[in-house]
């Protein structure tokens, strides 16, 4: 037999097994319970039928047998079953719960002055015949069934009613097997279902990155014009005496002059199309789009749109960290995944805008097609085209941001990496939590029965 402990039932203090009770026990509070579930099965099945309309209130004989369930739970709290064990905790718990919401809805429940004193009450079995009065009327019922439809109480309540039914007359050695390994599993479960979730996101994270990536290295170069071509072609068509000497003396600053310029940095030839790779007739100012041009411009708009949803389901999980510029207020940790995706998704809104694909497909005056292709050659060549020694724009001065969204999409995917690596490593953990969750419950159950085996052996000796 379990160990007694003390607990409050409907207003009454009470006996409850401390750990599991008798099957018998069980069974009439399941039994007790079962008005109450078959009624919240009628609520949720007239809700299902009712096409928004109200559901119809309870009938006489239903509140007559959720009055008949009050008057068991309470009598089998009071008394316990026939073989004198009483509730478990988890039961009258349950049954308290369920009983105040029934006294919340409208329930009066009058004892006499000596309930609960040996010898007033039925300590056998469980009647419906009632040592005390019960009154709940239609509008008491129909206010519970209400409570029912807004509150996940009740719900809750029946639910666990049943998982302590279950479970409330098992031996040891089965709560061992079926509560300790239940709830380990239903624990290491939630723990690799909501980490599933988090390594789902953070790998959508990477191949948005990745792709990103990709579109970043649409870029080439477009070097000066042939050497011996150009800047040489006078001096070899000399002639005279003094034309080797005026080749060899003129030479060092030719070539000084060539290698030193600075190569032009260019949109790859199948965004931006018909240019001299040689740079002699390339025009980096005018639109003059490739064949893959729209489709690219549509795929950064798209990856943009991709970063903005994983920011905001990065946002719910992601901890902050104090605001040292606001005290008591808290921002976002630059240094997390969700601090570089954003970061990456700065640099792309403050070049392209929040133009759409539909925006984008729709431009047709060549003059907003050539202003959208200007801010998205910004993104791609990421001013390095802006360079000292540059000619294209016909600008020489360097820019301050050269490299920065490289250096930021770097980051960012470095990050996700990152954090990829470390989720990877805590399914790994959980895994291994599992594995000595088990041998746990093995070595309890080993215990127990060579426990069982040492009291056999002592009893059949005597």
């Amino acid at each position: 037999m379990s160990a007694l402990t003390t607990l409050t039932l409907a207003g009454k203090t009470i006996q409850a097994n401390f750990e599991y009770t008798s099957g018998d026990v069980a069974s009439q509070f399941q039994q007790a319970m079962q008005p109450f579930i078959d009624q919240y099965n009628i609520i949720q099945q007239g809700v299902a039928n009712s096409n928004g309309a109200p559901i119809a209130p309870p009938t006489d004989q239903q509140i007559e047998a959720m009055k008949e369930g009050v008057a068991n739970l309470i009598n089998l709290g009071t008394f316990g079953g026939s073989t004198t064990d009483f509730l478990d905790v988890e039961m009258a718990t349950q049954a308290d719960l369920l009983i105040k919401t029934l006294q919340a809805s409208g329930m009066v429940i009058n004892y006499p002055p000596n309930f609960g004193v040996s010898g007033s009450g039925n300590t056998s079995t469980v009647t419906p015949l009632l040592p005390f009065q019960i009154t709940f009327d239609a509008n008491a019922a129909a206010a519970w069934q209400d409570l029912a439809l807004e509150s996940p109480i009740i719900q809750q309540v029946l639910s666990n009613s049943q998982v302590a039914g279950s479970y409330g007359n098992r031996t040891l050695q089965a709560l061992v097997e079926l509560v300790y390994v239940k709830t380990g599993n239903q624990t290491i479960s939630d723990s690799l279902s909501s980490l599933q979730s988090a390594l789902t996101g953070t790998t959508d994270a990477v191949n948005t990155l990745t792709s990103l990536q990709n579109l970043h290295n649409k870029i080439t170069t477009v070097g000066p014009k042939d050497f011996l071509k150009t800047q040489l072609s006078g001096q070899l068509a000399a002639t005279g005496s003094s034309a080797a000497t005026d080749f060899i003396n003129g030479y060092p600053g030719i070539a000084s002059s060539f290698f030193g310029h600075t190569l032009n940095p260019v949109l790859s030839d199948d965004i931006i199309a018909d240019f001299d790779k040689n740079g002699t007739q390339f025009d980096n100012v005018h639109f003059n789009p490739g064949p893959n041009y729209l489709a690219t411009a549509d795929q950064l708009i798209q990856l943009r749109d991709k970063l903005n949803l994983q920011i905001s389901a990065l946002s719910k999980t992601t901890p902050r960290i104090p605001d040292p510029s606001h005290p008591g207020q808290t921002m976002e940790d630059p240094s997390t995944l969700l601090g570089h995706i954003r970061t990456v998704y700065n640099d792309i809104v403050n070049h392209i805008g929040q133009e759409t694909v539909t925006q984008l497909n729709d431009l047709n005056s060549a003059t907003d097609q050539e202003a959208f292709y200007q801010k998205f050659k910004r993104w791609v060549l990421d001013d390095y085209d802006l360079g000292t020694g540059s000619t294209l724009l016909g600008n020489n001065a360097p820019s301050n941001n050269i490299g920065t969204i490289q250096q930021d999409l770097t980051n960012a995917i470095t990050a996700a990496q990152a954090l990829n690596s470390t989720q990877q490593d805590r399914v790994n953990r959980y895994l291994f939590v599992f594995q000595q969750y088990y041998q746990s419950a093995s070595s309890m159950l080993t215990a127990i029965n060579t426990l069982i085996n040492k009291i056999s052996d002592q009893i059949s000796r005597s």
